[in-house]
């Protein structure tokens, strides 16, 4: 829960309003909004009932097969080299890796609390590819145990989830 209110107010970009007009059963991910959020979102011109007005109006629900990846890295440099190894014409085991600076991460690690300056690495690609997708970064991360995670997308612009199969292998 608290890391999807992060994700949310990160990719909106309004942080402040999101955790204003928070509750708890408001979801971007997982879920079309109900009119119930609708009404949770506060005045029709806040940030959150703008998101949750678009996330209604283009959303598909359902299995897209499509997922977006979520990699941390140490440097913009070797996120760079990254994006680049899965999103070039060879792999194409991403369809876009957006590449977000300004991460702390703060973590257990050999024993101890450890805490690191990094950067997240957001990627786009399709369900079937994962696997692939997960090694390539293992295979040419520095650290032991990259973080790799994954989300199922479940709606969005159907032009977009049609732009991420049409963009990566296997299709």
């Amino acid at each position: 829960m608290i890391l999807q209110r992060c994700l949310t107010a990160t990719i909106l970009g309004h942080s402040r309003a999101i955790n204003k007009h928070w509750s708890p059963s408001f979801q971007l991910f997982g879920r079309v909004p109900t009119l119930c959020d609708k009404r949770r979102a506060g005045h029709l011109g806040s940030p959150l009932h703008k998101a949750v007005r678009m996330a209604s109006s283009t959303a598909e629900s359902g299995d897209t097969g499509a997922v977006t990846v979520f990699v941390t890295v140490p440097s913009e440099e070797f996120g760079e080299e990254i994006a680049g190894l899965l999103v070039n014409p060879e792999a194409r085991l991403a369809a876009c890796v957006n590449i977000i600076p300004g991460l702390k991460s703060i973590y257990w690690w050999d024993g101890k609390v450890q805490k690191d300056e990094e950067l997240l690495l957001v990627m786009k690609t399709q369900t079937v590819l994962l696997q692939q997708l997960v090694e390539a970064v293992k295979k040419h991360h520095p650290y032991d145990e990259p973080e790799v995670i994954s989300l199922p997308i479940t709606g969005g612009s159907s032009t977009y989830i049609k732009w991420i199969h049409d963009s990566t292998g296997g299709s």
